[in-house]
């Protein structure tokens, strides 16, 4: 997906009796915070977070939100190089799945 300077960004065209009714969980990369919106695409509440780079969320039953999340002190992954030794295990053990350290949930 691109992004244009050229084209507006946000909610741009809204077609009331086709969409489907109900809130959107956005986590922007290089921000701090995920976002739920409503149908119109304002904010309806902001998590913030000081500890992690959020990634993926979800919201659960409970209505609390369950972040993946980078430790921001982590060096960053290493590059793809096949013909070189892989970095010492004990370096990326605490490493989730797309180089996610943390699993938090909030109220």
């Amino acid at each position: 997906m691109g992004w244009s300077v050229n084209r507006s960004t946000g909610l741009t065209f809204h077609r009331t009796g086709r969409s489907t009714k109900g809130y959107t969980l956005i986590t922007p990369g290089q921000d701090n915070a995920a976002y739920l919106l409503d149908i119109d695409g304002r904010i309806v509440h902001r998590w913030v977070f000081h500890s992690i780079d959020p990634g993926y969320g979800r919201l659960l039953d409970n209505g609390n939100l369950l972040m993946s999340g980078s430790d921001p002190a982590l060096p960053d992954p290493p590059e793809d190089e096949p013909t070189k030794e892989p970095p010492p295990f004990e370096r990326h053990i605490t490493r989730l799945g797309g180089y996610k350290t943390t699993l938090q949930e909030v109220d």
